[in-house]
């Protein structure tokens, strides 16, 4: 009776260690497909992909607009992205309806949902450390978007002097 015990607990311990890994690998697939990442050289190649049609990329970037990297999540309708101008070009010109966050509002933003895995994405404005960024010479400016049937609302670091910029959206 006691080898009968010891294999009925040990076809138990299988059949639970084999539930463990389907439902992990479920929920790897399932977050799998729903981010999804794109990088442009240009912004002509963004424009060209649908990334600015669709709404993953913002139509306030300047024309200069380079390095374009992005991540999306679906489930989250959220997205961070990232690019490089020159700084010849006045970025705030095409952030005509942009509100410029005053460092005494920084606390008040809201960090991105996503971006904390990706190695471009400053870990300061993932955890919402505004104030770190500010300090390095990054500006924030909020603003919205129409894209198909909704209106996204955005928010955007920018280095003027250094021709960097991060933006992420904050929904719908």
């Amino acid at each position: 009776m006691t080898v009968l015990r010891k294999a009925i607990a040990i076809g138990g311990v299988v059949v639970l260690c084999a539930a463990v890994v389907a439902t992990l690998v479920v929920f790897h697939l399932r977050t799998a497909f729903v981010s999804e990442a794109a990088t442009y050289a240009t912004l002509d190649d963004a424009a060209k992909s649908g990334a600015i049609q669709t709404g993953w990329i913002p139509n306030v970037l300047p024309r200069s607009a380079n390095s374009i990297r992005e991540k999306h999540n679906y489930e989250q309708n959220t997205e961070i992205a990232t690019f490089l101008y020159n700084t010849n070009e006045n970025i705030l010109a095409t952030l005509q309806n942009a509100v410029e966050v005053r460092s005494d509002q920084l606390s008040g933003m809201r960090a991105p949902a996503i971006g904390k895995t990706e190695s471009w994405f400053p870990r300061a404005i993932c955890e919402g450390r505004f104030a770190e960024m500010y300090e390095q010479g990054f500006v924030f400016y909020q603003f919205a978007q129409r894209s198909s049937a909704v209106t996204c609302r955005w928010c955007i670091a920018v280095n003027m002097k250094a021709g960097v910029c991060y933006l992420w959206m904050l929904g719908a």
